[in-house]
């Protein structure tokens, strides 16, 4: 182990010697280190500080006063070492609490991806891109509370109405925000927390039971229903004028499917042998 020279004069300041880097032939060099001990502490550190070569402009970086002086600092608490700084800058990012934003991104990634069909990812990815994490992107997890999850439904449904409403002779792509989109986006909030509950980063879910507090009206409308003949008649004419349609709508009127289950079809999903 290198041996320690301690500088006469200058108490807990010490040098082992060493060479200048890359100096060809190798010239002397000295390199600092100090000891001390934090008023009120009983540990004692050694802290590294830098090489005798070491210069600003032609100025010599570090001498036995400068050094001094930076042991002085540590010990009254006026500067902290580099290293102690990262550490604390680690742990103070490792307490970080949680963002919304963070947890709904890694759900995504995760579960989502993994799991659900890429036709409900891309629905939940434009309620949370349009909806939710505008409002709440950047809030602890943990922090949320039932009384914002409210605020934002009602905050949505207040914008909601303030858009221009499609008819039957002008359709706007800017539709209205209907009750039933604010109920899908805070079940989006509330399957998040669900599994935010699981990992143990929250204990409550502050997005259940949305129909509360939102009122969707009745759940089922008069639907126009065609009669077999008009059904016959759609497909015959899908089937001569319309034919890339046709295999969509056959599978429709056969099977009473939805747009998006039907969209969402591929070959393995087909039991050939039934």
């Amino acid at each position: 182990m290198p041996k320690r020279n301690h500088v006469e004069g200058y108490a807990g300041v010490w040098y082992l010697d060493s060479t200048v880097p890359a100096s060809d032939p190798p010239r002397p060099d000295k390199v600092y280190y100090i000891t001390y001990r934090i008023s009120g502490e009983r540990k004692s550190y050694d802290e590294k500080i830098g090489r005798e070569s070491d210069r600003i402009g032609r100025m010599k970086k570090w001498t036995p006063d400068k050094v001094a002086a930076v042991r002085l600092q540590r010990m009254t608490g006026a500067t902290t070492p580099k290293a102690e700084v990262r550490r604390q800058e680690a742990e103070a990012e490792k307490n970080r609490p949680v963002t919304f934003g963070e947890y709904a991104k890694d759900w995504m990634d995760g579960h989502v991806s993994t799991n659900l069909k890429a036709s409900s990812k891309r629905g939940y990815e434009s309620l949370l891109d349009n909806l939710i994490l505008p409002a709440l992107k950047d809030r602890p997890l943990a922090a949320i509370t039932r009384e914002e999850v409210k605020e934002l439904c009602f905050t949505l449904l207040q914008e909601g109405r303030k858009r221009p409403k499609a008819t039957e002779d002008k359709k706007v792509k800017d539709a209205t925000l209907s009750a039933r989109t604010v109920v899908y986006a805070v079940r989006t909030i509330s399957a998040i927390y669900n599994h935010a509950i699981e990992d143990g980063i929250v204990q409550s879910n502050p997005a259940l039971r949305p129909g509360r507090f939102i009122k969707t009206g009745p759940r089922r409308e008069m639907v126009d229903i065609l009669s077999p003949k008009e059904g016959d008649l759609l497909l015959k004419t899908a089937e001569k004028h319309f034919s890339r349609s046709y295999p969509l709508l056959l599978c429709a009127m056969r099977t009473g499917m939805r747009q998006g289950e039907l969209l969402a079809l591929e070959w393995g999903d087909i039991d050939w042998n039934s």
